[in-house]
C-alpha cells in the first residue's frame, strides 16, 4: 500500500515557493510579453507606416493562437513533464518577442504572434491558477491575488523603462529588452521550482492538514480518483461549458482596452514619458486589485468580491470617458479600470471552480480560458479600428462598457446554471463511488 502524503510541519510550506515561481511567470511573461504591448502600437505602426487596428490584428491572432492551444494545456499539464512543457515556452516566448524588434509589416507581426500565443498558452493563464488550486486548500484567495499580482507589478515597472527605451534607442532595441528580460524572470522557476501538485513532492496541499488522518486510514478513505463536481460530459450536455466559455470571453472583453491607453494618452497629446505613466497606473491599479480582492473573497466570498471589483471598474471607465483631458481624471480612472483585469485574471478561475466544482475542473476551466483569449481578443482589435474610422476613442469605450454589463450578467447566468446542474453531478458521483466500493 502507497504511503499517505505528507503534512509539512514546521518551516515553509513549499506551496508558498510555487506562489513565488507563479509570481515570477506572471511579471515575466503576462506583465511583459502581453501588458507590455500596447505601448509599441503607436510607434510600431508610425514607424512601418501603417493603422493601429492592423498592427493590433497580432494581439487578437496571439489570442487567438492561445486559445486554440488551451485544451492541449488542460490535457498535458496534469500528464506530461511540466517543467519541460513551461520552460521551452518561456525560451520560444521570449525569443519570439525580441525578434518583433526585426519586423517591418503587419504580417510579420501576425505569423510571430501565433507562435507565442502557442508558447503562452502553457505560462501563465490556465498553468498558474491551476497549479494555485492544487496547491493550496485554504488562503487560495490570498495566494492567486498575489501571484497574479506580479503581472501588474512587471507591467507597471517595466512599461515606464521600455517606453523611455522607445523614445531613447528606438522600438527595436526595446523589443529585444523585453524579450531577454522576459526570459531571465521566468526560465528559471519552470526548469528548477515548479511542481504541477503536491503528491508529486509527496505532499499535501497548504492547509490540507486535517485531511491525513483520513489519508493515513484506508477504511475511511474514499476513492480519491473521483471528486465532487460537473464532469466535462454533463458541462457540455448543460450548457455549464458554453457559459463559462463566454464568461471567460467577456470579462477579458471588457479589460481590452488597457492596450489602448497609451494610444488615448497620446491622442490627448500627452508625452512619452507621461503616456508610460498612464500604463503604469492602469498596472497599479490591476496589482492592487488582486492584493485586495484575492484576501477579500477568502472572507466575503467571490461573488461578493466581484461585485466590489466590478464598483470600481464603472467608476473608473466613467473617469476616462468624462474626465476629458483632466490628467488626474485620466490617471485615476486608468488606475481604476486596471481593477478590471485583476478581475478577469484572479476571479475566472475561482468563479469557475465555484460553478462546476473539482472532478474535471482542469478541462472545463481551460474552456473559459479559451473564451478569455478567444473573445477578449477581438477587444482590441475592435478599439483599434473604432480609432482609425473615427479618430476618437469614445466609441471603444462605449463599447467597453457594453461588455463588461454582459459579462456581469453571464456571471449571474452561470452560478444560476450551476444551481439546476450540481445535484445531477452529485447523483452522478454517489453513484461512482458506490460502484467502486461495491467492487
Amino acid at each position: 500500500m502507497a504511503e499517505a502524503p505528507a503534512a509539512k510541519k514546521g518551516g515553509l510550506h513549499y506551496a508558498w515557493v510555487i506562489m513565488i515561481a507563479c509570481c515570477f511567470i506572471q511579471a515575466g511573461q503576462l506583465g511583459i510579453i502581453m501588458n507590455c504591448g500596447g505601448i509599441f502600437l503607436q510607434p510600431v505602426s508610425s514607424s512601418i507606416g501603417c493603422g493601429r487596428g492592423d498592427l493590433a490584428i497580432y494581439m487578437t491572432l496571439q489570442a487567438w493562437a492561445l486559445a486554440l492551444t488551451m485544451p492541449l494545456v488542460g490535457k498535458w499539464l496534469p500528464t506530461k513533464n511540466i517543467n519541460v512543457l513551461m520552460t521551452t515556452a518561456a525560451v520560444i516566448d521570449g525569443c519570439a518577442f525580441a525578434l518583433m524588434s526585426q519586423l517591418t509589416a503587419p504580417w510579420m507581426w501576425w505569423i510571430d504572434a501565433i507562435v507565442i500565443g502557442c508558447a503562452s498558452a502553457f505560462l501563465f493563464f490556465a498553468p498558474v491558477p491551476m497549479m494555485i488550486q492544487n496547491w493550496f486548500a485554504k488562503k487560495k484567495g490570498l495566494a492567486l491575488g498575489i501571484a497574479t499580482c506580479f503581472s501588474g507589478i512587471g507591467g507597471a515597472i517595466l512599461s515606464p523603462i521600455l517606453s523611455s527605451l522607445i523614445a531613447s534607442a528606438g522600438w527595436h532595441t526595446a523589443y529585444i529588452v523585453g524579450g531577454v528580460v522576459s526570459m531571465v524572470l521566468t526560465i528559471p522557476f519552470p526548469a528548477f521550482v515548479i511542481k504541477f501538485k503536491p503528491a508529486d513532492k509527496g505532499m499535501l496541499p497548504y492547509g490540507a492538514e486535517e485531511g491525513v488522518a483520513q489519508a493515513a486510514n484506508p477504511a475511511k478513505k474514499q476513492d480519491t480518483t473521483i471528486e465532487r463536481g460537473i464532469s466535462t460530459q454533463l458541462g457540455w450536455k448543460s450548457g455549464i461549458i458554453f457559459i463559462v466559455f463566454f464568461i471567460g470571453g467577456f470579462m477579458s472583453l471588457a479589460t481590452s482596452f488597457t492596450n489602448h491607453l497609451p494610444g488615448l494618452a497620446s491622442s490627448l497629446g500627452y508625452a512619452s514619458a507621461a503616456i508610460g505613466l498612464l500604463a503604469s497606473c492602469n498596472m497599479i491599479g490591476n496589482m492592487v486589485g488582486k492584493l485586495v480582492l484575492g484576501p477579500l473573497s477568502d472572507k466575503i466570498g467571490v461573488k461578493k468580491s466581484v461585485a466590489v471589483g466590478y464598483v470600481v471598474v464603472f467608476v473608473g471607465l466613467a473617469l476616462v470617458l468624462l474626465g476629458g483631458g483632466n490628467t488626474f481624471a485620466l490617471y485615476l480612472g486608468a488606475a481604476f479600470y486596471g481593477v478590471g483585469f485583476s478581475v478577469a485574471t484572479l476571479f475566472l478561475p475561482l468563479i469557475v471552480a465555484e460553478i462546476v466544482g473539482k472532478r474535471d475542473y482542469p478541462k472545463i476551466y481551460s474552456y473559459a480560458t479559451s473564451g478569455n483569449a478567444f473573445i477578449g481578443s477581438l477587444g482590441i482589435t475592435i478599439c483599434g479600428f473604432c480609432f482609425d474610422f473615427t479618430g476618437s476613442y469614445f466609441g471603444a469605450l462605449a463599447f467597453i462598457v457594453v461588455a463588461l454589463i454582459i459579462a456581469v450578467l453571464l456571471i449571474v447566468a452561470g452560478y444560476v446554471r450551476s444551481k439546476h446542474v450540481m445535484p445531477i453531478a452529485d447523483a452522478e458521483y454517489e453513484e461512482l463511488v458506490g460502484k467502486q466500493t461495491a467492487e
